[in-house]
């Protein structure tokens, strides 16, 4: 469950958490299919800590799952991403027989399709093309709740047409209790 503590205001505030694993190590405990990641990118925060999603395979579907087992009732996506040769971010954010997703242009900085069972989706800019992107949803009460993560060609359409090539750029991905997505917290190999 996620710790509270009383602030130096008065006000009681939840404290940070991230229940996937390695939350920034793409090529470890995330299940990628048709693409690889290319770690040592430049990222948003001025660190080379990003990593290239590199989509293998022509006209398909190229993307990447963390399950993180029994979620909070309600919880929030981040992930920060930044087009490359692709301009759509699109996230599958439930259990195992959901379909949820959340587009993100990366090219304009706006919402693309968000699915009605979201409760809140944003794009935050955070500088040099990246951005926040965020969705927050009620999540079933079983024990494979996914973090799925898709380069799309466009908006509402999870495929992409080119082999080889630097989808987007993502950076610090991030599930936690509650209504919003707070500062980030790095995972290796236990959910924080």
């Amino acid at each position: 469950t996620a710790a509270t503590r009383i602030a130096a205001n008065g006000n009681i505030e939840k404290e940070t958490s991230n229940l996937l694993l390695q939350s920034n190590t793409f090529d470890t405990t995330w299940n990628t299919t048709r693409a690889t990641f290319v770690g040592g990118q430049s990222g948003y925060d001025g660190t080379n800590n990003a990593w290239a999603f590199v989509n293998t395979t022509d006209n398909n579907t190229h993307l990447s799952v963390q399950s993180f087992g029994y979620g909070p009732s309600i919880a929030t996506f981040s992930i920060y991403a930044k087009a490359g040769d692709v301009n759509f971010l699109a996230v599958r954010f439930e259990g195992n027989t959901g379909v949820d997703y959340a587009y993100f242009d990366l090219a304009n900085g706006t919402l693309g399709t968000i699915d009605a069972d979201y409760i809140d989706a944003k794009i935050e800019s955070v500088g040099n093309g990246w951005y926040r992107c965020s969705g927050t949803k009620s999540l079933p009460n079983i024990p494979d709740n996914q973090l799925v993560l898709l380069s799309a060609q466009s908006d509402n359409d999870p495929t992409y047409a080119g082999a080889g090539t630097t989808a987007i750029y993502i950076q610090d991905a991030q599930v936690e209790q509650g209504l919003v997505a707070r500062d980030v917290l790095t995972t290796t190999t236990t959910a924080l």
